[in-house]
C-alpha cells in the first residue's frame, strides 16, 4: 500500500505560495496511481494489494513468505549489505504497505504476522501433503486475514468503541453480500485520525521471562524512521512483549514528540486538523450542499447545529 499517490521527490523543496490554494496535479496517466487498498480487513499491510505487490514478499513458488535470518532472528526482507555494523547500518524494511518503516512498533506488527504466516504454511504442509505451494500461500493468507479480522473486532472495537459497540457494530451474524463496505472519507480522512493520540512517549521491552530487558524503553522518537532499532537490539520480540503489557494511552491529547519530533518540524497534530477541516469541504462538492452532510454522516436533522 502507498502512503501517498503523489511522488515524494519534492517534499523538501520550499515554494513560495500566493494565493490561498495550493494546486496539486495529479496526471490521469500518473504511474502512482494504481490499485487501491482494499475496503475489508484482510491483512494487506503484509501481503500488499497486488499480484506485483505480493511477489516481492513471496519465497519463490513455495506458499511461504521471506524471513531472511539476520543476527540469529527472523526479520523482514532488506538490503543487509547496508548493515555491515551497528554504526554503518540503514535498514528499509519491504511489506505490502510502504508505512512499515515509520515507526519500529509497526514493523514488529508486519513481522509477527509474517512468522505467524509461514507457521501456519508448515501446519498446513503436514496436513495436506498434495498441496501445492500457490494453494499453500492463499489458505495461509485467509487464516491470517481471520486472524487479524478477529482481533479488530472482537479485541481492539470493543475497548474503543466501550457501551456503543453493540449498536455501533453488534454481533457478527454470517456474511451479507447486501452490507456497503465503502469506508467513509470522513472516517478514513479525519475521525480514524485519533489513533494518533494513542502513541506513547516510551515503549517497555521486555525480556523472555517479561522482566526488564538489557536494551531499557525504547523512546518513540529513537523508533521512528530508525528500522535498524529493530535489528540491533534484539529484534521485534522485546518490544512485542512490552506492548502486550503496557497499558494503551487514551487518545485525548497527541505527546510532544509527535508534535515536534516526528517528521522534523512537521506537527502531525495541524495535519490532522487541517485534514478534519477539509473534509466537509470536499464532501460538500460532492453532494452539492453542505447540509446534507451533517444529516447522512452525523444522524442529524436539517437546520440542527453541528
Amino acid at each position: 500500500l502507498q502512503t501517498t499517490l503523489v511522488p515524494s521527490a519534492k517534499c523538501n523543496v520550499c515554494q513560495n505560495i500566493t494565493s490561498r490554494c495550493m494546486a496539486v496535479s495529479v496526471a490521469t496517466d500518473d504511474p502512482n496511481i494504481g490499485i487501491r487498498p482494499p475496503r475489508y480487513i484482510d491483512a494487506s499491510p503484509i501481503y500488499g494489494s497486488s499480484v506485483h505487490d505480493s511477489a516481492k514478499f513471496r519465497q519463490g513458488n513455495t506458499g511461504f513468505l521471506k524471513l531472511p535470518s539476520f543476527n540469529g532472528m527472523q526479520m523482514l526482507p532488506f538490503d543487509q549489505s547496508k548493515c555491515k555494523s551497528r554504526r554503518e547500518c540503514t535498514v528499509i524494511f519491504t511489506a505490502g504497505d510502504s508505512r512499515v518503516n515509520l515507526f519500529v512498533g509497526l514493523s514488529a506488527w508486519h513481522t509477527i504476522f509474517t512468522r505467524e504466516h509461514n507457521r501456519i504454511v508448515v501446519t498446513l504442509t503436514h496436513l495436506n501433503p498434495d498441496w501445492d505451494g500457490e494453494r499453500l500461500f492463499h489458505e495461509a493468507r485467509k487464516i491470517v486475514g481471520a486472524e487479524v479480522q478477529a482481533i479488530v473486532y472482537r479485541e481492539w472495537l470493543p475497548k474503543i468503541l466501550g457501551a456503543a459497540f453493540s449498536s455501533v457494530v453488534g454481533d457478527y451474524r454470517g456474511y451479507d453480500p447486501s452490507v456497503d463496505s465503502t469506508v467513509a472519507n470522513e472516517f478514513t480522512s479525519a475521525a480514524f485520525r485519533f489513533g494518533h493520540g494513542m502513541i506513547q512517549e516510551f515503549y517497555q521491552r521486555l525480556d523472555p521471562n517479561f522482566g526488564n530487558s538489557s536494551f531499557g524503553a525504547l523512546a518513540f522518537q529513537k523508533g521512528t524512521l530508525h528500522s535498524d532499532v529493530l535489528v540491533n537490539e534484539g529484534g521485534p520480540d522485546p518490544l512485542l512483549r512490552g506492548m502486550f503489557l503496557q497499558g494503551v494511552k487514551r487518545p485525548q491529547r497527541i505527546t510532544t514528540t509527535v508534535t515536534e519530533n516526528m517528521f522534523g518540524s512537521t506537527d502531525l497534530s495541524t495535519i490532522n486538523i487541517q485534514v478534519g477541516l477539509l473534509v466537509p469541504k470536499a464532501v460538500r462538492l460532492l453532494l452539492n450542499t453542505f447540509r446534507e452532510w451533517p444529516l447522512k454522516t452525523c444522524y442529524l436533522f436539517p437546520g440542527s447545529h453541528m
